[in-house]
């Protein structure tokens, strides 16, 4: 009776059991030491993930705008209709110059934005890539979205003689960066992409 009563009474590390309890009531400095490390590698893997993407998706919306002023040009030539290009702070939208008439029969011009247009549809770039524009070298100030308030008018002329009005550069960069990629459009409709985070 009494080693029985001896045995419940002794302590847990006598019998062999208390290693993982030991273990349980913390951790040791080597090993809050290794899982920092661990998660500082795995916030820097990310950083650099999520800065390849935004590169890499910066150059495709580029060249898909570089591609889509070509495009408007040659069908402007084709068709011998006027387009229109319009920057907001995160995207940008063609139109294009319709003839129509009044309820009198007077003749009239209005530019409609090519909403439903497969290819020339508006462009949302999202929050993370910003929009600036330069007509003239003159910096805009540009909208959030379309006022629809006021009548439309575009800020970039893509006629159908070939030519771009006025010359202008819109630069698409990382929302909280000053630099990114530009597009250069001449009058003569000549166009160049440049990135202004390589250094020459």
């Amino acid at each position: 009776m009494g080693r029985k009563a001896a045995k419940e009474w002794m302590p847990i590390s006598a019998t062999g059991k208390n290693n993982a309890w030991s273990r349980a009531r913390g951790f040791t400095i080597i090993e809050i030491l290794v899982v920092v490390v661990v998660i500082g590698v795995m916030v820097s893997i990310f950083t650099l993930s999520v800065g390849s993407f935004a590169d890499d998706q910066g150059a495709e919306d580029m060249r898909r705008l570089e591609a889509l002023i070509e495009l408007a040009s040659e069908e402007a030539a084709m068709q011998g209709r006027e387009i229109g290009l319009t920057f907001y702070q995160h995207g940008y939208e063609f139109a294009v110059l319709g003839f129509l008439t009044d309820a009198e029969g007077r003749p009239y011009t209005q530019w409609s934005v090519m909403e439903q247009d497969r290819i020339f549809r508006p462009r949302n770039l999202g929050e993370d890539i910003a929009v600036d524009l330069e007509l003239n070298e003159d910096e805009m100030v540009l909208l959030y979205e379309r006022d629809t308030r006021e009548e439309y008018e575009p800020q970039i002329f893509i006629l159908s003689s070939g030519e771009i009005e006025p010359p202008f550069m819109a630069r698409l960069r990382p929302a909280f960066e000053n630099t990114g990629l530009t597009l250069t459009a001449e009058t003569d409709g000549t166009l160049t992409i440049d990135n202004e985070n390589v250094d020459d």
